[in-house]
């Protein structure tokens, strides 16, 4: 009984993990029933995943978008310092604050 057990659910988590993944499995569903109870996990898999790629996206897509607005910023910063003919000395530390920000 408890070899049973143990193969019932080692075979649950094997299913589980290839419906998320192309692993292969020799489990099949049988009627109609436990189709559609596959296909929902699939579309369950993929909703999952496409979340966790979604947001992955919108991280760096964000970060980007973050790091060219300071690059612009620095960029202004130091055309406005040239055209103000500000002392070398203030405009190292301007820019050295500006960066750091």
């Amino acid at each position: 009984e408890t070899a049973g057990m143990w193969y019932q659910y080692l075979s649950c988590m094997h299913w589980s993990i290839t419906q998320m993944t192309p692993g292969s499995l020799q489990i099949h569903a049988e009627n109609s029933l436990e189709r559609a109870f596959t296909v929902l996990c699939l579309i369950c898999g993929m909703v999952f995943f496409s979340s966790i790629v979604s947001s992955l996206t919108s991280t760096i897509t964000k970060q980007r978008l973050r790091k060219q607005a300071k690059a612009k910023d620095l960029k202004t910063l130091r055309k406005f310092l040239r055209q103000a003919a500000v002392p070398t000395p203030l405009v190292i530390a301007a820019q050295k604050q500006g960066a750091d920000r």
